[in-house]
């Protein structure tokens, strides 16, 4: 019985789905590496957040920042998710804080996203 690939084979969500964390991530940096937009240094950044590699996540989006300052609210929010998920609570909250005065903010420009990761975490770790 011959093997076909199917589509699938090739999306990087749905190799990280199904356990091939590997292959994505080669292919979300793959084409980070020939494109650094906004959308694929997202991409790439959620995928290393997915499988819990917290460092990479924090290296690559303070990357995108030193890159790209004050350019878009969401780099610190996902900068900072990273410093949370490593327990390094104050790095988070100053991550969050330095993403209020990025020139573009989140959800269609309305900028709620960080204020609210800030209220969140007074709320969580005071």
């Amino acid at each position: 019985m011959a093997m076909t690939s199917s589509s699938s084979d090739l999306n990087p969500w749905h190799l990280l789905r199904y356990g091939d964390a590997e292959q994505a991530l080669a292919l979300l940096r793959r084409v980070y590496a020939r494109q650094s937009t906004p959308s694929h240094i997202m991409e790439l950044g959620v995928a290393y957040l997915w499988t819990g590699d917290y460092d990479s996540a924090r290296a690559h989006f303070n990357d995108a920042i030193r890159k790209f300052p004050r350019s878009m609210s969401s780099f610190y929010g996902m900068a900072g998710v990273a410093e949370w998920c490593m327990g390094e609570c104050a790095a988070a909250v100053g991550d969050w804080r330095a993403g209020l005065n990025a020139r573009f903010a989140d959800a269609a420009g309305l900028g709620i996203r960080l204020p609210l990761l800030l209220f969140t975490a007074s709320v969580l770790a005071p």
